[in-house]
């Protein structure tokens, strides 16, 4: 009987040792970078699509605590009929500088930290060991795009930062906490114009799609997503949200990169379709 507890502790024991394995590991989270990059497959690739998930939706993702609520439901688009989600807090006053979403803030942020890290490191990424896989050039090909992709993710994230708030602060390095809080805000313009010149230094080397590609997901970062961030930047660039003094010259910029968009696409058999495909 004592012999049958014993084995029954040791059991107990080796299931709470396993139990405390991080199997949340990123390297933003965790001080100890060898894993990340000896299992790229695991630790780079993880990094990579941690960024991707941030990109927020039209849900509750997009604000705290929608409770399944659309973002449309925050305007006159749609209806929520469940009383006490705080997407009524858009319309009905509880939205304020005293009681702000915060979620564009801290979570473009988090991406962009993330980004910073993966171009700071990304020259440690080793693929030696995968080097007699069937698939090893299909492989290295999807981590050479990685580095686009993060670039326009980062470009993104600095969209949407600029949009909600104007003036914003801008780095493109890993900052510690004592940097973080003295960093001063970077102008609106000054972000959009880096937005569309970062844009078109990497369109050309991202696909025009990934149905050819080793991974080949629905929405990853592409070469009409480029040409499309740089139109609506320009667009919101030539607006009178910033263009106080109504220069022509932004406008022109912003028609020329709408224009491309509407060309590319037609080319690239891009249109548009149902909505109601969406879901």
């Amino acid at each position: 009987m004592n012999r049958i507890k014993y084995i029954f502790c040791a059991v107990i024991l080796s299931a709470f040792t396993v139990s405390c394995v991080n199997l949340d590991y990123t390297e933003v989270t965790t001080a100890d970078e060898e894993w990340i990059y000896k299992s790229p497959m695991y630790g780079i690739q993880k990094l990579v699509y941690n960024i991707y998930a941030r990109v927020p939706n039209g849900f509750e993702k997009n604000y705290e605590g929608g409770r399944g609520a659309t973002l449309a439901a925050a305007t006159d688009e749609a209806e929520c009929a469940l009383s006490y989600s705080s997407v009524h807090r858009f319309y009905n006053g509880g939205w304020n500088p005293n009681n702000p979403f915060s979620f564009t803030w801290s979570n473009s942020y988090a991406a962009i930290a993330e980004a910073n890290t993966f171009h700071e490191k990304r020259d440690k990424i080793n693929l030696d060991e995968y080097k007699n896989n069937l698939d090893f050039e299909a492989m290295k090909k999807k981590f050479e795009l990685f580095e686009y992709e993060v670039r326009f993710l980062r470009a993104y994230f600095y969209f949407e930062l600029v949009r909600a708030y104007g003036d914003v602060p801008f780095t493109l390095k890993t900052l510690t906490v004592e940097e973080a809080n003295r960093i001063e805000r970077t102008s609106a313009i000054a972000i959009m114009d880096w937005i569309a010149e970062e844009l078109d230094a990497i369109v050309e080397y991202l696909p025009i799609s990934f149905t050819d590609e080793l991974s080949p997901e629905t929405g990853r970062a592409n070469r009409m997503m480029c040409l499309a961030l740089k139109a609506r930047t320009l667009l919101y660039k030539a607006s009178p949200l910033f263009n106080n003094e109504n220069n022509k010259e932004w406008w022109l910029d912003a028609v020329r990169a709408n224009g491309e968009v509407l060309l590319r696409a037609q080319e690239w058999g891009i249109g548009l379709d149902r909505y109601s495909k969406i879901w």
